[in-house]
C-alpha cells in the first residue's frame, strides 16, 4: 500500500497517518482480542536462580514430614545455579527439539544478515526498483509459509531431518544463485523464496520445540537459540567486514551456512532411518 501511494504521488504525511492508524489498530487488537493464556506461566529462571537454597531445604523437610513422593516438590522448591542448569539440561532433551534448535541457531541469524543486505543487492541492479512491493512479497510469502507449517505440522513432525535438509538446501541454492544473476525479477524472486521457506520452518520449529519440551519453560529455548544465533551472526559479519566482503560475499556466507545445516539435516535423517531399520530387525 505504501509503495502504491508513493507511486501515485502521495506525500509522506499521508503515509505517516496510515502507518499510525495501522499501529493503533494493532494496539486495540492486542488489548481487546488477544486470546487468554491456556495455562499459568511458570516462575522465571531468574526467580529460580535467586531462590534461597536454605529456604528450599526447609520447605522440603516440612513436606517430607507430611506426605510421600515429594521429589517433584523438592525440584520446584530448590534454587540456585545448579537448579537453573538442571532446568536447562531438561529443556534441551529430545532429538527433535535439539535438531530444531540447531536450525534456529544457524538460520535465524543468517536470515537477519540477509535482511540487512538484500536491498543493496537489488539497488546494485536497479536503483529505482520498487522496494515496497518486494518487501510486501517477502512478508506475504513468510505468512503463507507460517500457515503452511500450521497445516502440515502433524505430517512433517515425523521427518524433521528431511525437512531441515530440503529447506536449508533450497535456501542456500537461492542465495548462491542470487549472486550470479543480474536480472531484477530473478534476483527478487530468489530473495523472496527463502523468506517463505524461513517463515515455514521457524514456525514449525517454534511449535515442535514447545511440544517436545519436558519443562513448561520452553520459551527459554527461543531466547537462548536467538541469542546464540545473533551472536554467531555478529561474529561472522565482523570477520566479513574486516575482510571487506561485498554484498554478494554475505550471500555466499549465508549459502555456506545453509548448506552446512542441510548436511546436518541429512545426517540426522539418515541416522533416524538407520535406527528405525535396526529396531525393526531386532
Amino acid at each position: 500500500m505504501g509503495q502504491a501511494l508513493v507511486d501515485s504521488g502521495e506525500s509522506l504525511t499521508t503515509l505517516f497517518y496510515i502507518s499510525w492508524g495501522f499501529t493503533t489498530l494493532g494496539l486495540v487488537c492486542f488489548v481487546l482480542f488477544l486470546p487468554p493464556p491456556t495455562r499459568d506461566p511458570p516462575p522465571s529462571l531468574a526467580s529460580l536462580l535467586l531462590k534461597s537454597n536454605s529456604r528450599g531445604r526447609a520447605s522440603v523437610e516440612a513436606k517430607e514430614q507430611r506426605e510421600d513422593g515429594v521429589e517433584d516438590v523438592v525440584a520446584e522448591e530448590r534454587g540456585g545455579c545448579r537448579e537453573v542448569w538442571n532446568e536447562l539440561s531438561v529443556l534441551y532433551t529430545g532429538n527433535r527439539l535439539i535438531q530444531w534448535s540447531v536450525f534456529w541457531m544457524v538460520m535465524y541469524g543468517m536470515n537477519q544478515m540477509i535482511g540487512n543486505y538484500y536491498q543493496n543487492q537489488i539497488y546494485a541492479i536497479d536503483p529505482d526498483a520498487k522496494f515496497g512491493y518486494l518487501e510486501a512479497a517477502m512478508e506475504a510469502l513468510a505468512v503463507l509459509g507460517a500457515l503452511g507449517a500450521y497445516r502440515s505440522a502433524e505430517f512433517v513432525s515425523r521427518a524433521t531431518g528431511a525437512i531441515i535438509f530440503l529447506g536449508s538446501a533450497a535456501t542456500g541454492l537461492c542465495y548462491l544463485l542470487a549472486t550470479s544473476i543480474s536480472d531484477l525479477i530473478a534476483v527478487a524472486t530468489l530473495n523472496v523464496i527463502p523468506m517463505g521457506i524461513y517463515g515455514y520452518m521457524i514456525t514449525l520449529a517454534s511449535a515442535l520445540i514447545a511440544l517436545d519440551a519436558l519443562t513448561p519453560r520452553y520459551a527459554v529455548a527461543f531466547s537462548i537459540n536467538t541469542f546464540i544465533s545473533l551472536g554467531l551472526a555478529t561474529i561472522i559479519q565482523q570477520i566479513a567486514a574486516l575482510m571487506e566482503a561485498t554484498t554478494n560475499g554475505y550471500y555466499v556466507i549465508a549459502a555456506i551456512a545453509s548448506f552446512v545445516l542441510a548436511l546436518y539435516g541429512m545426517m540426522t535423517s539418515g541416522r533416524s532411518l538407520f535406527n528405525q531399520i535396526y529396531s525393526t530387525h531386532q
